[in-house]
């Protein structure tokens, strides 16, 4: 290919339709996401959320981490008036992975995925 044919894809590229390339690769970038994170919640049968519109309320039935096959699920319901939890128990017994459970679930309850908001 001439040098001269070369250049004129470059500039073309890179200033005529760089915003328009942008635009398809950042598209293609959140099917790429959707696709990942539709496949692992199909394989780990994670719920998708229910959104509810009670500002200061949280309630997961067997809500696991996502990362830890064979885990075992606990219940957490917070509510508007009712919203700390004290969380004690041995060393090693679990509370620094329930409280990244909580988090990590949040996080992709916020993206659209995994957490199931309960309304009533």
């Amino acid at each position: 290919m001439p040098v001269k044919t070369i250049a004129a894809f470059d500039y073309l590229l890179k200033n005529k339709i760089n915003d328009e390339i942008k635009t398809v690769l950042d598209f293609i970038a959140e099917i790429d996401v959707n696709i990942a994170v539709g496949q692992v919640a199909e394989v780990k049968g994670l719920p998708m959320p229910k959104p509810c519109r009670r500002l200061g309320s949280l309630q997961a039935v067997d809500l696991k981490h996502p990362c830890i096959d064979k885990a075992i699920g606990n219940t957490i319901e917070m509510k508007m008036n009712s919203n700390v939890i004290f969380l004690t128990g041995a060393n090693m017994a679990g509370k620094s992975t329930w409280m990244k459970s909580i988090g990590i679930s949040m996080y992709l309850a916020h993206i659209g995925d995994l957490f199931q908001y309960q309304c009533g």
